[in-house]
């Protein structure tokens, strides 16, 4: 007799059939009868065949199922099958969820490899940017010095204009105090020149000087006050970013008013800024020539480069003049 194993294949749209084992066996003759061919519990015929089936033939999903049919061998080339003695086994296969090692390795080396270049990229698109930045800074730090050097002869010649003027008027003994002054701001303009930044303290020290000298000239009163908030002996500002504003001030202001002239400053906190105004009584300018004078000409080229190169801490100007009077106020963001 023969046992022929069948596997019936139905999985991606197509079914085959294969054959996959046979279990050849020896019989007593007597029992060898179509109706008993493969009732084989009974004693004493009773046995256990295994039949090996490879895993690689059930690898796809699908539907499967296993025909064992019996057959008496007439002959080495002729088989003898007994449909209704068939025995049959289904069993569906799913996807398998099992992941190959190989797919990790492959997809873990290309992630690294695609992270590393990234991270190539991206530490060369930084290092670039921030070299254009530092090239950016140098320039406009050349271009700052550039202004100041000319912001100090511009102060200079005026002060010198001042000392003129009072020893033309034969008013020996306010020269003298006025060239006094003018000494101490030299001296301070000469230890700031390599400053970006000066403390307020240092600012004020100088801008009273500054103010004494001119009230020599035309008696003006002037007052300066700092918030209590403000700690002036560490915090920085831009070295005589007011003083030509203070200039325009006293010059086309209140040197005509004498006396009665006055100019108010002030440094105070204002959240996270820093607010400094510059108030004054004088009669006041036509706005559209706000810029027209050296000196503020220059202060404004001087803001547009700080702002280039604090850009977090920006210095804003606002300047609002009439007939009664001007306030200039400068907001120093995030400065505090």
């Amino acid at each position: 007799y023969v046992y022929s194993v069948f596997l019936i294949r139905k999985r991606q749209g197509y079914t085959d059939t294969l054959p996959v084992y046979f279990i050849w066996g020896e019989l007593n003759n007597k029992i060898i009868k179509a109706n008993n061919l493969i009732d084989l519990n009974k004693a004493p015929y009773r046995n256990t065949y295994m039949a090996s089936i490879p895993l690689e033939l059930m690898r796809g999903a699908g539907n499967y199922e296993l025909l064992i049919v019996p057959a008496f061998l007439k002959s080495s080339a002729n088989k003898e099958f007994y449909a209704g003695k068939t025995a049959s086994i289904k069993f569906e296969v799913h996807p398998s969820r099992a992941i190959d090692i190989s797919y990790v390795i492959f997809y873990s080396i290309l992630f690294l490899i695609t992270a590393l270049l990234f991270f190539i990229w991206y530490k060369r698109k930084q290092k670039r940017r921030m070299q254009q930045q530092q090239q950016l800074t140098r320039e406009a730090r050349l271009k700052l010095e550039a202004v100041r050097s000319q912001l100090n002869p511009h102060f200079i010649f005026n002060a010198l204009a001042g000392i003129q003027n009072l020893m033309n008027k034969n008013e020996i003994a306010k020269a003298h105090k006025y060239l006094a002054s003018f000494s101490r701001i030299t001296r301070s303009v000469l230890d700031n020149s390599a400053k970006e930044l000066i403390t307020v303290d240092e600012e004020i020290k100088w801008l009273t000087d500054y103010l004494e000298m001119e009230q020599l000239r035309f008696g003006f009163q002037y007052v300066i006050s700092v918030d209590k908030e403000l700690d002036k002996h560490n915090i920085e500002i831009p070295a005589m970013l007011l003083q030509p504003f203070i200039e325009n001030a006293v010059k086309h202001g209140i040197s005509a008013l004498k006396e009665a002239g006055h100019i108010a400053i002030n440094f105070h906190k204002a959240n996270n800024d820093m607010q400094v105004s510059i108030i004054d009584n004088g009669k006041g300018y036509d706005a559209t020539k706000e810029y027209a004078g050296a000196g503020l000409s220059l202060s404004k080229s001087r803001i547009a480069l700080l702002n280039t190169i604090y850009k977090n801490n920006a210095v804003q100007l606002t300047i609002d003049s009439h007939a009664n009077g001007t306030k200039v106020i400068f907001t120093l963001k995030n400065w505090l």
